[in-house]
Parts: structure tokens; sequence; C-alpha cells
């Protein structure tokens, strides 16, 4: 293993010091062209202070809003065409998260993702609202690797982060109407500008519905329909001088059948049975029709006070959300099992910063972190038949799981850079965190039987758990040139443990830790008509935290430890001042190298799940090759302006599930859209095309302890036309 660890480490850094510019991926390049035909800066916040991209010796990638729209990415779940390290998957109402190899399919009360969600410098513990689409959005970084120092939180495989436009940049209103196929309709508006002097504000609006792009045969309902999809979101500042004041607000509200969970093609529902077929990959066959309710919302407060040369920033925020999600849970005809989750999150933090000026050969930041936040099952109901052969916990009816998990955190932090010279300079990074966990749950039986008495399956169990760990990180950076930055860094970050709520009598699941080390290098070349950023990285990753389904919700245990070794690059070309070029490639060696108690399943399902080695595979939603190339051509036809893009991700294949049974199988996604700017770009009109392959992707698949293997896709094909205005800038 070692042997082919350095050969794979000398072949990519060869690769990579080279500049061959294959591997490409945007650096959040504005659509438009520039007068130089360079590529455009950007500006990112991965070091919690304002940098250019190329400065910063952190393998991070952007992409702005106005890219996001050329390319069909409509929200978080769509982002992998842009960003091909980065997997994200619509896991039947909760978004989850893997980049670089490193995430979970795990949800439900209290658990969080170990790549963190971030969105105007607040964290978002709840899965449920990560799924909100904004139509305001500056730019998403995507910073890749442990964040264990600067945003500790739970980001022990990376983080993505959402920065929304400013109003005082400048006045401007703009809005867009789309309609597609499957009755597909929606509408955008913003407003923002500056009202005074020292007071500027803005409004973002956006609503989203679709006829189903499938029907639950069982009944003839749609599904994966969207009834509504609302989402409000609102910035005030205030700069008066002696302080600047920010005041965020949102609200989203999601209804529909947007995710069923049904039984896969070419599998058994029971042992003996005939295999499951579906007429069409869209369609469903269950018994109980899906459907997710969503609303959620808070508010954030920012203050920064300049302190001479330093500056004091405080952030607080407060967030609450409610899901009601019903789904089949064995995915069949059969009324084997059926789920109603109804969960309630609250979440407080605050954060607390102090940052030196950029002028000097030191520069940091310091400060404080404290998070509470609460998961409630209200209740969260399993039912099931009343066939004793096909109920495995007759003679109940049903179980109903309610209780809470509390979440305390507190932690420090300190980074700093020294610059030895104008090209030489050190970062090193330290974070101290303490979290409690407190489980407060019980589930009760519904039994069969006449009354429908009830019995307690699990009496009220209260437990507490503590975690406390440092993390650290040390960079070294060289800049031979302005236009050449290398840098060799060591990173750790960490998780820590919790409580399954929907199972209380389960024990405690423990933190999971990574360190990282990785050599990276970015690159402006032939005048700046040439970005090429990469990286090369190896993680040691301990005691992973694996979802394990059960028969009344699901559980986690720390079963493993595992190996990820790869190459993550990408670039941006000019061509003139019309083309740009962009892509990425990420190569992957993601295998776990302990794990001797995995859950696993007969192939073709239908026989209950055992306990079996799975040393050696492959880790879940890691594919080994996935590579994206787009671009946007740009040209002026008498006083109107054309915008052409076309984007193509490629995805080899991977697993589902640690024992590696389930595998998805190579596919492609192309996006296109063709738009047309009037009236110095303040009309528009544009058609727009996702998915044009049509592949039938599955987004998540899980295998129940009964055997039933159940899916969720991706979209399909999706088309349609988009009118816009826009005044101001």
């Amino acid at each position: 293993m070692k042997r082919k660890t350095t050969l794979f480490l000398s072949s990519a850094i060869t690769a990579m010091m080279m500049s061959a510019p294959a591997a490409a991926q945007t650096d959040a390049v504005q659509p438009q062209a520039t007068d130089s035909g360079q590529v455009a800066d950007i500006v990112v916040t991965a070091q919690r202070r304002n940098e250019r991209l190329q400065d910063v010796p952190v393998s991070v990638s952007a992409v702005t809003g106005a890219a996001m729209t050329n390319s069909g990415v409509k929200g978080l779940d769509s982002l992998q065409v842009s960003i091909p390290a980065l997997s994200v998957q619509n896991a039947n109402g909760y978004l989850t998260l893997h980049l670089r190899g490193v995430g979970s399919l795990g949800n439900g009360p209290g658990f969080e993702n170990p790549i963190a969600l971030y969105v105007d410098g607040v964290y978002l513990a709840n899965q449920s609202v990560g799924l909100a689409q904004f139509n305001n959005v500056d730019r998403i970084e995507v910073l890749k690797g442990p964040q264990g120092t600067l945003f500790g939180r739970n980001a022990t495989g990376g983080l993505i982060h959402i920065i929304t436009r400013d109003p005082s940049i400048g006045s401007l209103v703009n809005g867009s109407l789309s309609y597609g196929n499957y009755n597909a309709v929606e509408a955008q508006f913003y407003a923002g500008a500056p009202v005074s002097d020292t007071l500027a504000a803005d409004i973002a609006v956006r609503f989203a519905r679709n006829d189903g792009w499938g029907t639950n045969l069982v009944n003839g309902q749609d599904v994966y329909r969207t009834d509504h999809d609302v989402a409000v979101r609102s910035k005030i500042i205030y700069d008066p001088g002696f302080a600047k004041f920010t005041l965020i607000g949102d609200y989203t509200d999601r209804d529909g059948s947007p995710n069923p969970l049904t039984d896969t093609p070419g599998t058994r529902t029971l042992p003996g049975g005939p295999i499951n077929t579906l007429p069409q990959p869209w369609d469903a066959r269950t018994d109980t029709q899906p459907r997710i309710k969503v609303k959620g919302g808070g508010a954030s407060l920012k203050v920064q006070v300049p302190l001479g040369d330093m500056e004091l920033s405080n952030i607080f925020a407060y967030r609450e959300a409610e899901l009601d999600n019903t789904f089949d849970y064995d995915g069949s005809p059969l009324p084997i099992t059926w789920v109603r989750i109804r969960q309630n999150d609250w979440q407080f933090s605050n954060e607390l910063q102090l940052s030196s000026g950029s002028g000097g050969p030191l520069t940091w930041v310091a400060g404080a972190y404290y998070f509470r936040g609460r998961g409630s099952a209200k209740p969260i109901a399993i039912n099931f038949a009343n066939d004793p052969t096909i109920n495995p916990a007759f003679p109940v009816g049903t179980i109903n799981i309610s209780g809470y998990q509390d979440t305390e955190a507190v932690s420090g932090f300190a980074q700093g850079t020294y610059k030895f010279t104008d090209q030489l300079g050190i970062t090193a990074g330290f974070r101290y965190s303490w979290e409690k966990r407190h489980l407060n749950a019980r589930q009760d039986g519904v039994l069969l039987l006449p009354g429908s008495p009830v019995v307690p399956v699990t009496p009220q169990t209260v437990k507490d758990i503590s975690f406390e760990r440092p993390t650290f990180r040390v960079s070294l950076d060289y800049k031979p040139t302005r236009d050449l930055l290398l840098y060799a860094s060591f990173n750790t970050g960490f998780k820590s443990g919790g409580f399954n709520v929907t199972t209380p009598s389960d024990a405690p699941y423990g933190q999971e830790t990574l360190k990282a080390w990785e050599i990276g290098e970015k690159a402006d070349l032939f005048d700046r008509r040439l970005r090429i950023n990469s990286a090369i990285f190896l993680y040691e990753y301990k005691d992973l935290q694996v979802q394990v389904a059960q028969a009344a919700g699901t559980g986690f245990t720390n079963g493993a430890s595992a190996r990820i070794y790869g190459f993550d690059g990408e670039a941006t070309l000019r061509v003139g001042n019309s083309l740009e070029i962009n892509g990425g490639l990420t190569l992957l060696h993601p295998k776990f190298r302990d794990f001797p108690n995995a859950p696993t399943s007969i192939p073709g399902g239908g026989f209950p799940v055992i306990t079996g080695p799975a040393t050696g595979n492959d880790l879940p939603y890691a594919a080994r090759t996935t590579f994206s190339l787009g671009g946007t051509y740009t040209a002026d036809i008498g006083q109107n302006l054309v915008v052409a893009n076309v984007t193509w991700l490629h995805s080899s294949s991977y697993y589902f599930e640690a024992d590696n049974v389930q595998k998805e199988a190579p596919f492609d996604t192309v996006n296109a859209s063709l738009t047309m700017r009037f009236d110095d770009e303040r009309f528009s009109v544009g058609v727009f095309g996702n998915n044009l392959t049509n592949d039938a992707v599955r987004s998540s698949i899980l295998t129940i302890p009964s055997g039933q293997v159940i899916h969720t896709l991706a979209p399909p094909r999706t088309y349609g036309v988009r009118l816009g205005f826009k005044f101001g800038k």
C-alpha cells in the first residue's frame, strides 16, 4: 500500500507541475466576456477574510450565481456539474453530502452531516432545510478537506458556504419566469438598493412547482411532484461608520411528493418473489403515497466594529424547522412498513471574532463559537402490517417514537499567517472543541388487539455523553511569481458522536476523525488567459459514523477506518473575449481499511441483512473518476447579446453501501442553455435543457434489514423557456 501511495503521489505531482490543461473547473469566473480576455479574479472568504482565490493556500472552488444559471444548477442538489469532487443527494427530504469520498447518508433528529453547510457565515445543522434554493446567490464556495480551525463545527470532510448578494453593492431589480416540461413553473424576483448613505436593503422571492416525473402505479398519483416550493430572503445593512450591522431573515415552505422510496428494478421484495420491474424509471409502486412538507426559517445579526487596524465581529443566529415526511419504508405495494416522520428542530449560535488588518507580515483571526440545538421527534410513527407473515414486530402494529436530542458545543480558535518574505509564508491554526449530547426519548407500541392497547417498547431513556478534541492546521505557501502559488498543508478534523433518537436503547456512537495531507498549486498562465488549480491529497479517516438501517428506524455505528487519496484539479481557459472553457477532474482511491462488522445484503435483495466484512471495499458514493467540461460563448449581435453554454459531467461507477453490493453504472449529464439579451441586457429570453441524455441516475439507495432494496432518482430530462428582466447592476 505504501509503495502504491508513493507512486500515485509522485505521478500526481508530476502531472500537476506540468500544468496540463486537462483538469478543469471554473473558479467562479463571471460568464460574460471581459475586455482584457483574461480569467477574472474572485474574492473568497475561505480563511474568514476577503482574499483573492489565487492567493489562498486552501483547496477551494467557487461558482457564481450567474455561472450556476448558465450551467443548469438550480440548487445544491445539482451542483456536481460544476464541482465534480462533490456528490449531493436528496435522501428522502434530507440533504446529504459527500466531498472527495467523505460524507454520510445519516439523518434524523440531532444528526449532522460531516460536510458542513453555511449560509452567510451561519452554520445550518438541520439537513431538511439544506435543499432550499436561493435566487440571490453571489457565489458558492466549496472548501475541500477538514476545516478544523476556522470552520470547526462538524466539517470533517469540508464545507459548502453560500454567500448571498449584498444590497449595498448597487441598485438592482431583476427577475425571471420559466416554463418547462412536466408543467414546471419557476418565478424569481430580486430587488436591492442603497436606501441612504448608511442603509441598504433587499428582498429575494422564489416560487416553483412541477407535475410528477413518474406515477405511483398502485394509486395512479404523481410522484417526484412539487406542489409548491417557496423561499423568501431579505438582507438589511446599516453602516453608520462606527460599526456595520447586517440583519438577514429567510423563510422556506415546500410541499409535494418529490422523493418516493420504491423497490429497485432487478431486486426482489420477498424471498422467492418476482423480480421488481417498472414501466419507466421514475415510476413507483408503493402502497403508501409519499409526501414531504418542510417549513423553516431564521434570522441572523452580524455586527462588525473597527478597532484601529483590527476588527471585532459577532454573528448571532437563530433557526427553526418543521418536517412532516410520509413514505413507504419497504418500497413495495405490500403493506409491510410505512413511516411518518414529524421532526422539529431549532438552533441558536453565536460566533465572536477578532481579526487583524492586512498590513504587516502577520495576519490573524481568533474567536469563540457557541452552538445550542435540539432535534425532536414529534413523534415518529413506524407502522407495520396486520399480517404476521410480513410484520416483523407482530403483534405490534405501530411504534411511536417521541423525544429529543440536545446538542451544546463550545469552541475557541485562532489562526495566523506569517510572511517571512513577499513570497514565503506559513499558516498555523488551532481549535479546541467541547460538545455535549443529551438524549431523552422513548418507544411505545400500539398492539393489533381490540382497544389498541399501548405498551412500552423502550422505556424513557435519558443519557448524556461529552466529547473534547483539539484540531490543527499547518500550511506552507510559496509564490515564486504573482501568478503562481505552491502550498503544502496538514489539517485535522473531527465530528462529535451522539445518540439515535429513533432507537434510544442503542449505545451512543463515537466521534469520527480525519487527518489530511495536501500539496497544491494555483497558477495563472499566458497573461492570465489560462488558470489551473490542482491538488493531491491523502486522508486517514477513522471511526466513520456509518448509517445502519433497522426495523424501526436507522442507527449509527463506528465500525470502520478508511484511507482516501487522490487528485483534484480545475481550470479555466479564455479564448479571445467571447469563449470561456472550464472543467474539473477528480480521481479517488477510497478504501475501507478495517470494517469487520458491516451491514451486508444479499445480491438481488429480499433476504435479511446480515453482518459481514467490508475491509478493502470502496466507500459509498465515492466514484473513482469524475470530470466536467463546459463552455460559455458570448457574442454581440447588433445591439443584443447572445450567451450559449454547454456543460458535461461524467461519473464512473460507484457503490451505495459499504458491502459494495448495489452499484451505480457510469453516467453522463449534459446541460445546455441559450439566452438572448436585449436593450442593454435589460430583457432576456432563453431556452434551457438539463440532463439531456435522460440518464436515470439513482440519487440514493437503502437496503433495509428485511432485505428490500429501495431507491430514489435524480431528475430526468427537463427543458423549457425562460423570460427575464434586469435593471441596474
